[in-house]
């Protein structure tokens, strides 16, 4: 979007206050002027500002952004529910990145010995996708989160942005799980009481 000033020279609105949230961009190369970010709190024409007033319009222009983002993209989580059946499903298990993969495979072990699991492999991890994770909670009464990280971050930013509950299985040590290692983790979080 470029608007004329007094001096009929074209400025371009980087940072323009748009109901979507997004920034229009250029196009390197054909677009007459260059793409500027700066560290900055900025105006609609990235010039840098301190004023309450044009921080608070940037700041909530941002947040436009993430409001429809589980509606605007097709398939922000891929699903993985059995065949809807009158039997309940036992358990959520979620899974992401390069150990979605391998929990497909643990996954499979347990359909194949009777248990009914709504698996859930989010594409997006931020902003957490909370309408597919509360379905997720509504479909089970255990929910397992499998993640390589020391902390189970994911899981913890599941439990404070939804209503879904779900216990955490974890490693650290620079290698993937082995689907042996889930069905075990897994197995060890059901012997310790989870399914009641």
């Amino acid at each position: 979007v470029f608007t004329g000033n007094q001096d009929r020279q074209l400025q371009w609105m980087r940072y323009r206050l748009t109901d979507s949230g997004l920034n229009p961009m250029t196009v390197p190369g054909i677009s007459p002027v260059t793409y500027r970010a700066t560290g900055v709190e900025h105006n609609e024409y990235s010039t840098p500002v301190t004023t309450p007033d044009e921080r608070s319009m940037q700041i909530a222009k941002r947040f436009r952004k993430l409001r429809d983002i589980e509606k605007e993209f097709d398939d922000p989580v891929i699903w993985d529910i059995e065949a809807v059946s009158d039997e309940p499903i036992t358990m959520g298990v979620c899974a992401w990145g390069l150990t979605a993969s391998i929990t497909r495979e643990a996954v499979a072990v347990f359909r194949s010995e009777g248990v009914r699991i709504a698996a859930l492999y989010p594409r997006l991890l931020f902003p957490v996708c909370i309408e597919a994770f509360n379905r997720w909670a509504d479909y089970s009464p255990l929910q397992i989160v499998v993640e390589a990280n020391y902390t189970g971050q994911f899981c913890s930013l599941i439990r404070m942005s939804t209503r879904a509950r779900p216990q955490s299985l974890t490693i650290s040590r620079g290698e993937p799980f082995t689907p042996t290692e889930i069905v075990r983790g897994i197995r060890s979080i059901i012997n310790n009481g989870a399914l009641k």
